[in-house]
């Protein structure tokens, strides 16, 4: 889309927004980033957020809500530059506590993952609905792809490969995805057992108009809550069947965190197994190995920390060790990264940051500095 066309294209949702007397604002971001291995390339994103919320009760309960972003990316070692538009979130929702109880129930594009995050996590086009009771969660949706920006998210078949474009569609600032049905529910115990939760979710992939041999299924048992006073974790294992193939695989993940009594810190051992035929739908990257790896086939464990020593400065950093798992159980890589963030002003954010890969392949070897500020209104 050319620039005059993105702009009016915000315009409208501004207008809406005065129109309406809905709450909005937006977010202008800046983000710089050198990578590489023998050398560093460039890679500069600006990008203009908008969104705007209208609700129809005074407790808004029932309200419409709308996002669109506008965003100039420019990619040294691919000679790119251009703009790509998008439209996250356009719904409707509900909201409603009705004794102890609650229920939502969102129509439109809105933001959608499953239990895991990795199965899919994306906009989607869709309807969703949620019923909290007193000791069960349960939750449905229905969604379709293909309407979402494939710039923006990247839809991966069964050999876990995105969709190929030629550098003419690509200029697009807005290119349609694959044509995939998404069904998921998920039902949860809260303090079931010596108050851990358990949970279970089913997510069924159809893929449509030609795209049928991609379909899968996934089935996730999960449990989470308290080891002691400062530790927590979340434990799940997804089993997946590749309908054209009649293969299965398998995702598992494992997270402990704790939370010591000082500058709000936190400390996480973290741990995810993706067997060999392993795809997830959403593009999932394993590592920072300039290859860009999907979660498929490796195993990898790492711990992260962070401290907030001020209200305005949170410091981050994580390690991690990565194995192949598809024929051997083989070395892949070590990686780190380290962010600081801190908000000079109350609605301006700066953070920079630094990551390394040193993979078992010299070819894989990557290397990082990152400065993003970003000024909301």
């Amino acid at each position: 889309m050319k620039f005059s066309k993105a702009l009016a294209f915000l315009a409208i949702l501004a207008a809406g927004s005065l129109a309406m007397a809905a709450e909005f604002g937006g977010i202008i971001s800046n983000s710089t980033k050198f990578q590489g291995d023998s050398g560093l390339n460039a890679f500069q994103d600006n990008c203009l957020d908008l969104w705007i919320r209208t609700p129809f009760t005074n407790d808004g309960s029932i309200y419409f809500a709308t996002e669109g972003t506008v965003e100039f990316e420019y990619k040294q070692v691919e000679n790119f530059s251009g703009l790509k538009y998008d439209l996250p979130l356009f719904k409707f929702g509900v909201n409603k506590e009705i004794a102890k109880s609650s229920i939502q129930f969102s129509c439109g594009r809105f933001y959608s993952a499953d239990s895991t995050g990795f199965i899919f996590s994306q906009p989607m086009d869709g309807a969703y609905f949620a019923l909290n009771l007193p000791g069960i969660q349960l939750s449905a949706e229905a969604a379709y792809t293909g309407l979402i920006n494939s710039r923006k998210v990247v839809l991966l078949d069964k050999n876990a490969e995105g969709m190929s474009e030629d550098p003419v569609s690509f200029a697009n600032g807005y290119n349609l995805s694959e044509n995939y049905i998404v069904g998921y529910g998920k039902i949860s115990f809260p303090y079931l057992i010596a108050n851990q939760t358990v949970f279970l979710d089913a997510t069924t992939v159809i893929g449509i108009a030609g795209n049928e041999e991609n379909t899968r299924h996934y089935g996730t048992l999960g449990f989470n809550g308290q080891l002691a006073k400062c530790v927590f974790y979340n434990v799940s294992s997804t089993a997946e069947f590749i309908q054209d193939t009649k293969d299965l695989a398998n995702l598992s993940t494992l997270n402990i965190s704790i939370y010591p009594n000082f500058w709000n810190s936190q400390i996480a051992v973290n741990a995810v197994y993706a067997s060999g035929k392993y795809c997830s739908l959403t593009s999932s990257v394993a590592s920072k190995a300039i290859s860009e790896p999907e979660t498929r086939g490796i195993f990898k464990s790492g711990i992260y920390t962070s401290v907030k020593p001020f209200n305005n400065l949170l410091i981050m950093a994580q390690a991690d060790i990565l194995f192949n798992t598809d024929q051997t159980f083989d070395y892949n890589g070590f990686q780190w990264q380290a962010e600081v963030k801190t908000n000079i002003f109350t609605d301006f954010e700066i953070s920079g940051g630094a990551f390394q890969f040193l993979g078992a392949k010299p070819e894989d070897n990557n290397f990082g500095l990152k400065i993003t500020a970003a000024l909301s209104f």
